[in-house]
């Protein structure tokens, strides 16, 4: 994937838990070449019974992608891993989080996005992926 701004990263802690009212998220956090610190992800990823959006789980996409960007084969090794972080803007003081566009492996042309991937997630649950929706490598 071509991204146009670009900054170094080190992982500096991951958790999987509840983000709000029983709901489950994985977040890393980051600390930025240059300084600054960011949070990726935080995003519900399990919805309980009773949401709307209940049946939807991309916890085990979000997992399997951050494993993937950090090589890693155990969620908890990706602390103190390096990555690429895909930003909005060059200048990252003061920005948001949700400036993130993607992760990506620190040395690999190897990127998770997750708005695209979700949505190929989504097409293949509907049957309309051609394709496995993620690449796996062994």
């Amino acid at each position: 994937m071509k991204y146009e701004h670009i900054i170094n990263a080190v992982v500096t802690d991951v958790k999987v838990g509840e983000e709000y009212q029983d709901a489950i998220g994985v977040t890393l956090y980051l600390n930025l070449q240059g300084g600054g610190s960011w949070t990726f992800g935080g995003r519900i990823l399990y919805m309980p019974n009773g949401w709307s959006g209940h049946g939807k789980c991309y916890m085990g996409l979000f997992i399997h992608e951050i494993m993937k960007v950090c090589d890693v084969i155990d969620l908890s090794k990706c602390v103190g891993k390096c990555i690429r972080v895909a930003t909005k803007m060059k200048n990252t003081l003061g920005q948001s989080n949700d400036a993130i566009l993607a992760i990506g492996h620190i040395i690999n042309d190897e990127w998770f996005a997750p708005d695209e991937a979700i949505a190929k997630y989504d097409d293949a649950a509907k049957g309309q992926y051609t394709e496995p929706p993620l690449e796996v490598k062994r």
